[in-house]
């Protein structure tokens, strides 16, 4: 049975609930829910039973120092244009980098390609369906000076997504701990 997966970073309870704080006061948002709050670091796809279990053994293998991260700032995707994703930022940090080009370079060693789009990495906080764009730059002045308590970052996930009606279920598949 094929798995729609993804790698990211959990975020620890109290800083979702910061983040869920701010997931009201625009007409047209699908606010995302607390097991849906996370940082994507790699994107992967539909995968068969044995490219999963791979993939799950190349990222076992995968070796990574603990490090602080900060989420700061919010903005929307795409940047020009019909706004369609809000999120917050995450402040520069080389340690994430390092560990996003380390799980890319595992992976494509296991045939998977790469992504095309350069890594922005953040937390999605809704999804944008009609609204107006005036709105979304009155929400976006409101929250532009969020900057949460850094948090420290000593495991990613493998995580499974499963659509329905009431949007993505993930489901844990893999836990990875720093070394």
């Amino acid at each position: 049975m094929n798995k729609r997966i993804f790698v990211a970073l959990d975020l620890p309870a109290s800083m979702k609930a910061d983040l869920l704080e701010l997931s009201r006061g625009l007409r047209g948002a699908r606010w995302l829910v607390d097991d849906q709050i996370h940082l994507t670091l790699r994107f992967i796809g539909e995968v068969d039973g044995v490219l999963f279990q791979e993939i799950k053994d190349v990222l076992k293998s995968l070796y990574f120092n603990s490090f602080e991260l900060k989420i700061k700032g919010v903005g929307h995707f795409p940047p020009r244009g019909e706004p369609k994703v809000l999120w917050a930022g995450i402040e520069p940090n080389d340690e994430l980098i390092s560990l996003k080009r380390r799980i890319d370079e595992s992976l494509k060693n296991s045939s998977i390609t790469g992504e095309n789009r350069k890594f922005h990495p953040h937390v999605t906080l809704a999804r944008l369906n009609k609204v107006l764009v005036p709105e979304v730059a009155d929400w976006l002045q409101d929250h532009a000076l969020l900057e949460l308590n850094s948090f420290r970052v000593g495991e990613f996930l493998l995580i499974s997504s499963n659509r329905s009606s009431s949007g993505a279920i993930y489901q844990p598949e893999g836990l990875y701990s720093a070394r």
